[in-house]
């Protein structure tokens, strides 16, 4: 039988761009855009237990939930890598991110010991949430991990009647060779950092922003025949400042993005991001911290 205890671990925009979360209304129909941990208290008096998991898949978002029975319990949910509540072994998921999700005062048996759902693996295979995989039912602690294609936004509902936990994870923006442009608040705009990484299928290119306020945006090609990426972050406000703290060039060499030339345009700071060929990209905004990733299709 297992024993509990009580312990604390303590913009608008056009298509192709996830905006950040003070650019939507708070409506779980919309795709969720946050990425920064999300955290929330139980609704219960004992442990909530665990009883079942489905998913479902939205037009913009994938969606799993726990129901549970006897309220909802603490939740915390974070990118990060799973791991076996009282071992620390990790477990390797499918796809490129793992959102592990940490319930507290919680189980997965009743007051005997017995199995009230079985932590098996799960093979959603949806758009964006491909497994599920578990770290265990351990003294007051039931831990999960979720697979995902991409590093996306998500949300976290506890919704009642009956009790579940729901966790919703956007759909990644298909690869278009429109233009995508999206207004901004930051009335100082700093870079700090130009990164790349390769991916199956894509390179990505993130610009690091300091500070918390969104930028706008604007990404093109230069031209109709051009495989010259253009990238503008830019300031608003009567006196709007821009500045870059990097070097004047940063070179790659993936597949489809080669290299990146930042000029500084007083209000305005321009990229010009060199690939490989013209081809489809898409546009994210993140937070916690910010920045600014463009995904360039091989």
């Amino acid at each position: 039988m297992k024993v509990l205890r009580r312990s604390v671990v303590t913009f608008c925009a056009t298509v192709g761009l996830v905006a950040a979360t003070s650019f939507l209304p708070a409506h779980a129909s919309l795709p969720p855009t946050s990425t920064a941990a999300a955290t929330g208290g139980a609704r219960a008096t004992g442990y909530p237990t665990l009883t079942n998991v489905r998913w479902s898949a939205h037009d913009s978002f994938d969606r799993i939930v726990f129901d549970f029975t006897g309220g909802t319990p603490a939740y915390r949910v974070a990118y990060g890598t799973l791991s076996g509540l009282g071992t620390g072994t990790a477990t390797t998921l499918e796809g490129a991110a793992d959102l592990v999700v940490d319930f507290e005062f919680a189980r997965a048996h009743d007051g005997n010991g017995r199995s009230t759902y079985p932590l098996r693996t799960l093979e959603p295979n949806l758009k964006s949430l491909l497994q599920v995989k578990w770290g265990g039912d351990y003294e007051g602690y039931v831990r999960a991990g979720l697979g995902l294609r991409d590093k996306v936004g998500f949300r976290v509902l506890a919704l009642s009647g009956p009790p579940r936990i729901v966790v919703d994870v956007a759909h990644r923006t298909p690869f278009a060779t429109s233009a995508v442009t999206a207004a901004g608040t930051a009335t100082n705009v700093v870079v700090d950092g130009v990164r790349g990484a390769r991916h199956t299928g894509y390179d990505r290119l993130v610009l690091d922003v300091q500070g918390s306020a969104a930028p706008g945006i604007a990404v093109r090609y230069a031209a109709a025949d051009s495989s010259t990426l253009l990238v503008r972050l830019s300031a608003a406000g009567s006196t709007p400042r821009a500045s870059f703290v990097g070097p004047a060039t940063t070179s790659f060499g993936y597949p489809g993005l080669r290299s990146v030339r930042a000029a500084d345009e007083g209000s305005s700071l321009l990229f010009r991001v060199s690939t490989a060929r013209r081809n489809g990209f898409r546009v994210t905004y993140l937070t916690s911290p910010t920045r600014v990733v463009v995904d360039v299709k091989h």
